[in-house]
């Protein structure tokens, strides 16, 4: 059995069972805090304040301003999701280079985007996620609200009120944002993000907190890329086979080799099975006419969509 059919094998098997996956491998953003800080004692307690950062060996090393990984980066988007020079004035949407989520820009003209609008749970599903699909906003009919790591993803711990990269997310309100998880405890309320400080917060479905639109892979299932040399252009995480990519992406998520990279083309399937045809062989040693892969996800008409986080670069 090759490696491939192992994956389908296991993720099979687990989706019968309910057994869990193996876990995903998907960038982190860095947390944004830069600063380190030092302690001093004043005589009755001690203080703290800004100070530079600790080198190996010192006193307080290994603060999180000691480290950058996965540094943040943002790119703006324009209405057609075409990618923005940094100093463009006007932009409505910006994709994180690190994990591949495009979010939705806030404005303050009184619109579906506009920043003082709040909703409760239900209704910023219902009302605001609908109106952005209805409308196709940025050419996509697939927005949703954040699950509450990938809310979280965009805090910037460097700085607060607001909690959030302004360059590029202007018009953030310092205060609670829905997220589309679920209280575990209380199912009557959900996890939320409170830009003023950057915590996470549960709160009643019935409160009016502010949205943010996010679209893309879910976080457990960024974008994986896949290319014989392993390098993918410099994109991240990046697998040198089919297999290794989707053992990484074997989360509980779908499974896509998406169109604009590869002739590969993922079609419906009704058995849980997504066949993509032309596909490369695992090991990217030939083309053996189809691909399949179990995708566990399954949404309306009896099929399984699958979504994009397997990105299968050709073979040069």
């Amino acid at each position: 059995m090759n490696r491939f059919s192992r994956v389908v094998l296991l993720l099979t098997i687990a989706a019968i069972l309910g057994a869990p996956a193996p876990s995903s491998a998907w960038p982190i953003p860095d947390t944004g805090q830069t600063q380190c800080y030092v302690r001093e004692w004043n005589g009755t307690k001690w203080t703290w304040s800004e100070g530079p950062c600790p080198q190996p060996g010192e006193p307080l090393y290994g603060q999180d301003g000691n480290y950058l990984i996965n540094a943040p980066s943002y790119t703006k988007l324009d209405e057609n999701g075409n990618d923005l020079a940094d100093d463009a004035i006007d932009w409505v949407m910006v994709r994180d280079n690190v994990t591949g989520l495009i979010w939705e820009v806030k404005t303050d003209d009184g619109s579906i985007h506009d920043k003082d609008n709040t909703y409760m749970w239900h209704s910023a599903q219902d009302v605001f996620i609908a109106a952005l699909n209805n409308t196709e906003f940025g050419g996509h009919s697939d927005w949703r609200l954040p699950n509450i790591k990938e809310l979280k993803s965009i805090v910037n711990y460097g700085s607060y009120n607001p909690s959030i990269n302004t360059f590029y997310f202007p018009s953030t309100v310092s205060s609670y944002y829905w997220s589309s998880t679920t209280g575990a405890g209380d199912t009557g309320g959900a996890w939320s993000v409170y830009f003023y400080l950057g915590y996470d917060y549960w709160g009643y479905k019935s409160n009016y907190y502010y949205v943010r639109a996010v679209r893309a892979g879910q976080s457990g299932s960024f974008d994986h890329y896949v290319e014989p040399a392993g390098t993918c252009g410099g994109k991240t995480p990046c697998y040198k086979t089919i297999g290794e990519a989707l053992t990484a992406a074997a989360g509980g998520d779908t499974i896509q080799a998406a169109k604009t990279l590869a002739p590969e083309e993922p079609v419906w399937a009704k058995t849980g099975m997504v066949t993509i045809s032309g596909g490369w062989k695992t090991d990217f040693s030939a083309k053996d006419g189809t691909t399949s892969m179990y995708a566990p996800r399954v949404t309306g008409g009896g099929g399984v969509k699958v979504q994009p986080n397997v990105k299968i670069i050709p073979k040069p």
